[in-house]
């Protein structure tokens, strides 16, 4: 039984590598550690860099040009250039300059004051499109505020408590707020439908060639049953977080206990090389079933998908560990304790982790993310099984 479930994990692996093979060709990854050789997270006006950069640290400023940007800090600065797609995991965030592609940001405050010439993805409290500024593509979002003073060509779609339109939308869209004020200085190009308790308070001056759609949506009331709710948290939210921390609590520290260093060898990959890992994570997240189901369909190698399709399950039920692994040693390294124990640093990570995914709008994106980010961390370790020793990440 052993010699056969070493044989289909090989043979599952062979297949993943067969499937991942364009991802070596990948360039090497700017990490945080060759950010911080550019200026301790700074990177300077005129400096070029054609490859994904993550920044890390309690303030990142990024002033040059950049592929993809990754931040992670407090307070996150660009009035540089990104050519492609930036990503936003701060407090607060502030882009004054150009990003050519989509803006993917889970902050408390994001201020665009430039230019994003995609789509803009934002989960958090607040979202403000400045006068001057300008969102070329579609705005999806899960905020507790919206202003809108510059100018979105496209649609925006979410919900939130407030959206303040006293700027330009070129596409109307659908969003579901608790209430909506249309300024003197707002345009209105398309079809804006709208959900909630109030009507719109519309300035006469406001010109609307679209047309706004009044739906109404009663006002949620905080629940009052005692067997509910305890101090504003759903009973059954309290219990999913109390179990997802304690459980991935025993299950990573008996992993810890008998891997050791090889068990945390996907979060490091993660923190290393965080493009590579989405990459080869998506890749495996989409080839996987599919290659399991052809291999039942087609009897013969039957048992061969079914053990591709137990080992995928198992790889999606670790990956939030691999993910809180890396969020908890990532915070313990902000804090400047970058020596911790991993206990620690899991521990610190389910935390916060477990908190994220019950988030409306941003849990669903998490546990998506995380599933990704832990099959590549996976993948990319069993990948190297049998090879050279790993090399150490920088710390």
């Amino acid at each position: 039984m052993r010699t056969r479930m070493g044989i289909a994990s090989a043979l599952l692996l062979l297949i993943l590598v067969a499937a991942t093979a364009p991802l070596n060709a990948l360039p090497a990854i700017a990490s945080a550690s060759e950010a911080e050789q550019c200026g301790d997270n700074l990177i300077e006006e005129g400096e070029v860099i054609g490859l994904p950069v993550v920044l890390a640290d309690q303030r990142v400023e990024m002033r040059g040009q950049v592929g993809d940007l990754f931040a992670f800090a407090q307070h996150a600065v660009v009035s540089g250039t990104v050519d492609d797609n930036a990503f936003f995991f701060n407090q607060s965030t502030r882009l004054s300059g150009q990003v050519g592609g989509d803006v993917f940001a889970f902050a408390q405050n994001l201020q665009i004051d430039g230019e994003v010439g995609g789509d803009i993805f934002c989960g958090g409290q607040e979202l403000v499109i400045s006068p001057g500024a300008v969102v070329h593509g579609n705005i999806l979002i899960g905020c507790e505020t919206l202003r809108i003073d510059g100018r979105v060509d496209g649609e925006i779609r979410g919900g939130g408590g407030t959206l303040i339109l006293n700027g330009e939308l070129g596409g109307g869209g659908r969003v579901s707020m608790g209430a909506l004020q249309i300024g003197p200085s707002a345009r209105l190009g398309g079809d804006l439908v709208y959900e909630s308790p109030l009507e719109a308070s519309v300035d006469s001056a406001a010109v609307l060639d679209g047309e706004l759609i009044f739906e109404y949506h009663e006002a949620s009331e905080p629940c009052e049953d005692e067997e509910e709710w305890a101090g504003g948290l759903p009973w059954g939210g309290f219990f999913k977080y109390f179990w997802g921390v304690i459980g991935g609590m025993i299950l990573g520290s008996v992993l810890l206990a008998v891997g050791g260093r090889y068990t945390r060898r996907p979060s490091e990959i993660l923190r290393g090389h965080p493009v590579k890992t989405l990459g080869a994570g998506f890749v495996v997240f989409v080839v996987t079933p599919i290659v399991a189901l052809i291999a039942i369909v087609l009897i013969l190698p039957m048992p061969l998908g079914i053990t591709t399709l137990l080992l995928y399950v198992v790889g999606l039920l670790l990956a939030g560990l691999v993910v809180s692994l890396w969020l908890g040693s990532w915070l313990l390294r902000l804090l400047g304790r970058a020596a911790a124990s991993p206990y620690l640093a899991l521990a610190l990570g389910l935390v916060v982790f477990n908190l994220l995914i019950l988030m409306p709008y941003l849990g669903l994106l998490m546990k998506v993310l995380t599933m990704v980010a832990g099959l590549g961390g996976i993948f990319l370790t069993l990948a190297r099984q049998g090879g050279e020793p790993l090399p150490e990440l920088p710390a």
